[in-house]
């Protein structure tokens, strides 16, 4: 389990499905959440690399876990689901947001968080809190993810597919230990072409082996009037901030202020980024 960071982070227990998932949450007081999702393999430390810029745009911050993440309850077969039931756990985020007061949300996903906050958009009743997302590395197409992942332990490409329609057949997910089949091809093709309204922000670099960046240029150039695309040049995945945070929190706080701000959070970010 991770940490917890010093104030004025608090814990708190977001109520889902599978049980309370512990959360940490900064309150700066007011109506307008961001929302920090984090990556498959990964924990509740890694989005707080947004949690600065957020607070510098004057969101509240929720840092969420769900299921199976080893900080969340586990659901009955302990096993990733690839955002297909993880996005529940998000759902239930909006919901604790909801009762405290707020009205809007700006979700930050990482990778697999992407996928969670997709897939909250297009199936939570709630979607219409989600003013906006933030992708960092995002996984909008698994099976394009898990061709690249072959790929770079050298193994032919067309195992990453085969893979997926493992997932997909009733009987072969049950021998994986998974509880229901994964239908991930006609998830990836829901995120990829729906009709997208919502503005979203890419943070990805072009050399990520594990996330394949051609996905998000491509959902991008499909999307030319909701997302943006902003590149690194970096290795690794989910390294932007790493390489650049500077350049990483005037991307997110520019975007923001375009859309949501433009009176006063682009000069703002660009005179004050330094001292973050």
């Amino acid at each position: 389990m991770a940490a917890t960071p010093e104030p004025p982070f608090s814990e708190i227990q977001v109520q889902t499905s599978v049980g309370p998932a512990p959360a940490w949450v900064v309150d700066n007081g007011s109506d307008v959440w961001a929302i920090h999702v984090h990556g498959q393999g990964s924990d509740r430390r890694q989005p707080l690399r947004g949690v600065a810029s957020a607070t510098a745009m004057g969101l509240n911050s929720l840092i969420v876990s769900y299921r199976n993440d080893g900080d969340a309850p586990a659901s009955a077969d302990r096993r990733s689901h690839l955002g297909e039931s993880e996005w529940r756990d998000l759902e239930d985020a909006l919901q604790f947001v909801s009762d405290r007061g707020g009205t809007k949300c700006i979700v930050f996903g990482w990778s697999l968080g992407a996928t969670i906050a997709m897939n909250t958009l297009q199936r939570s009743r709630l979607a219409s809190m989600i003013k906006g997302i933030v992708m960092v590395s995002p996984a909008l197409s698994w099976e394009e993810v898990l061709r690249a992942n072959a790929s770079h332990q050298g193994w032919p490409p067309i195992l990453g597919s085969q893979v997926v329609s493992l997932l997909g057949s009733k009987e072969l997910s049950r021998l994986a230990g998974i509880s229901t089949p994964l239908k991930i091809r006609k998830s990836d093709a829901s995120r990829l072409g729906h009709p997208l309204k919502t503005p979203i922000l890419i943070i990805h670099n072009r050399k990520d082996w594990s996330v394949p960046f051609e996905t998000s240029a491509r959902f991008a150039e499909t999307h030319p009037q909701q997302v943006e695309l902003v590149e690194f040049e970096c290795a690794g995945h989910t390294q932007e901030w790493n390489s650049d945070p500077v350049g990483w929190d005037l991307a997110v706080r520019r975007w923001y202020g375009r859309l949501f701000q433009p009176s006063t959070t682009v000069s703002k970010a660009e005179t004050t980024a330094g001292d973050i």
